[in-house]
């Protein structure tokens, strides 16, 4: 599975994100941790990023019978062109299929070492008749070179709960030119979706997230290396 699904109940209106109301719950996702994801990349995988492939990895969790995916790519565009189209989320619904909105209501320090809390709302079509609103409280850790999610509780979400986690380091063998990125992302819903739906919103979501940061970043990168040049 490319995402850990849990189904809860059936869809209908008592499912609904109430507006100014709290989240029915304060998590029920493992959040991930910031810092280098726990995947073994084998010779075999790293010559499929050299040439250009996306690959996932499957992580397992302590029961050993579930688990979560991530998808890894090399992009050419350093680390920090990179970060700048992860951290601009209001411009997200220009790069990102089916993602109508999203906007910034919360940015500050978070600690003591350099983090960065940003709270943001985001509106998915993923069809016609299945729209999903939700609200999510990421913590940019540049220290430790991620940028991990939850929901925020303090608003209710169409989502039972989300979690998520981008990781983005210079290429070990390219140069300081281009980077590996790495993202994971974790659903839950609130309740019966079609299957259709369930795999736009978790393994269509991981290749097209991943797919969007490596058009961008590189797109930016040939003006951003040209005038660097001049």
């Amino acid at each position: 599975m490319f995402a850990h699904i849990l189904l809860v109940g059936l869809l209908g209106l008592s499912d609904a994100a109430i507006k100014g109301a709290p989240h029915p719950h304060q998590g029920i996702l493992t959040p991930f941790t910031p810092g280098q994801p726990t995947v073994v990349v084998s010779g075999d995988d790293e010559a499929k990023l050299d040439g250009g492939e996306m690959i996932t990895k499957q992580t397992k969790d302590e029961s050993g019978q579930g688990g979560r995916a991530t998808a890894i790519q090399a992009i050419h565009a350093p680390p920090e062109i990179v970060w700048g189209q992860l951290l601009d989320l209001n411009s997200y619904p220009s790069k990102v299929d089916k993602l109508t909105e999203c906007a910034k209501y919360f940015e500050g320090p978070a600690g003591d070492e350099g983090d960065l809390c940003i709270k943001a709302r985001f509106v998915i079509k993923a069809a016609p008749g299945f729209g999903f609103e939700y609200y999510c409280d990421h913590l940019y850790s540049p220290s430790r070179r991620s940028l991990t999610w939850t929901l925020d509780y303090e608003r209710d979400s169409d989502f039972n709960d989300v979690a998520g986690h981008w990781y983005v380091t210079e290429h070990p063998t390219k140069g300081p030119e281009w980077s590996t990125v790495y993202y994971s992302a974790d659903l839950a819903l609130k309740g019966y979706v079609p299957g259709f739906i369930m795999n736009i919103l978790t393994s269509s979501a991981l290749k097209s997230a991943v797919s969007w940061v490596k058009r961008e970043s590189e797109k930016e990168w040939v003006v951003e290396a040209a005038r660097r040049a001049e």
